[in-house]
Parts: structure tokens; C-alpha cells; sequence
């Protein structure tokens, strides 16, 4: 395995390690947003004229965000894809694996 196929690979890594951060920062907003959708769903939490609206718009927030999350979970998927065709043997994964864990 060239060196430059080790940098590849790592660079495999480093996308599918960034992507698992995205996914869990928007598990977060996820919930942050689920949470409001539920307090202004409430009677008692909100009791303003906007109560509907505020809602509503809690609930696209919310559905927006699963969205996104699904889109970076596939994302994770093709790069784990790719690398498994891309990295065949023990060999070039012990090389791309002590090459990523170097420059972390």
C-alpha cells in the first residue's frame, strides 16, 4: 500500500469521525427541539396567541433536524462502504489505522 493510499484512508477516517460528531450534535438539537415542540404542545406552558404557530414550528424544526440526521447516517454508511472496498487486507488497515491514530 502506497503512501498515498494511507492518506486516503485516513482521510476516510477523519470524514466518517467528523460525520459521527455532526450526527450526535444533532441528536442533541434533535431533542432540544422535540422538547419544545412538547412544551409548547402544552395548555399551560404557553398561553400566548402565537401558541399554534410556535408549535408547528417546533415540529418542522424538529422533523428538519431528523432529516438531517438521516442524510449524515447515510453519509456514514458510503464512507464505510468505501472504505471497506477500499482497504482490503489486515495489512492496509493496521497501516491506515497506526497512520490515524498517529496524527490524532
Amino acid at each position: 500500500m502506497s503512501g498515498s493510499d494511507v492518506e486516503v484512508g485516513v482521510l476516510l477516517l477523519e470524514y466518517a469521525d467528523r460525520i459521527t460528531e455532526i450526527i450526535g450534535k444533532l441528536s442533541d438539537a434533535l431533542q432540544s427541539a422535540q422538547t419544545a415542540a412538547d412544551m409548547f404542545a402544552r395548555a399551560d406552558f404557553y398561553q400566548g396567541q402565537a401558541q399554534p404557530e410556535m408549535e408547528m414550528f417546533f415540529q418542522s424544526y424538529a422533523a428538519n433536524i431528523d432529516k438531517l440526521s438521516f442524510f449524515e447516517m447515510a453519509a456514514q454508511q458510503f464512507l464505510g462502504q468505501v472504505f471497506s472496498e477500499f482497504i482490503t487486507t489486515d495489512e492496509e488497515l493496521a497501516a491506515v489505522l497506526a497512520s490515524f491514530l498517529d496524527g490524532s
